[in-house]
């Protein structure tokens, strides 16, 4: 409000200060939106490249079941850790140490995944190995389940 005191303009000092708390209050508002904004994103980067990095590994262990020689077993048993498979490459295993599933050969150790809760290895009853893992993400104490079903091609 413009005040006209003696042939002066201007605010009054009450005025001034309202302005100032209200813009002070919408900053503040404003500022924990954008807080949200930026924890949502690097929420949805951590969880993409978990996904990513778990799907990597599924497929990695999705190829080298699928040309196993030595995949057999009773439907409902769990293969055990390490996990010895014998395909065109030679003699793999899987294993999870300290959490991380490692794929090993005679010569390399490649770990293909990393903050990994559990790890297994199951015959199912049309002769497939079902393949789970469940890994935490740095954003989230709920661990996110990945899964495979591999029908391995060279066995009986």
């Amino acid at each position: 409000m413009i005040m006209k005191m003696n042939g002066q303009k201007g605010f009054s000092l009450i005025e001034v200060i309202a302005v100032l708390v209200l813009v002070g209050i919408m900053a503040a508002i404003a500022g924990m939106g954008i807080v949200k904004g930026v924890q949502g994103y690097l929420f949805a980067k951590s969880n993409a490249a978990l996904s990513e990095k778990a799907n990597m590994a599924i497929a990695r262990i999705n190829r080298e079941l699928l040309e196993c020689y030595n995949c057999t077993g009773t439907a409902g048993s769990s293969v055990l850790d390490p996990v010895e498979i014998i395909n065109p490459l030679g003699k793999r295993s899987f294993l999870l140490d300290n959490g991380n599933v490692k794929i090993k050969s005679s010569s390399t150790e490649d770990v293909l995944i990393n903050n990994v809760n559990s790890f297994s290895m199951t015959y199912a009853d049309d002769g497939s190995i079902i393949v789970n893992m469940n890994i935490t993400s740095p954003y989230s104490t709920t661990p996110i389940a990945f899964s495979t079903n591999v029908h391995p091609r060279n066995t009986n």
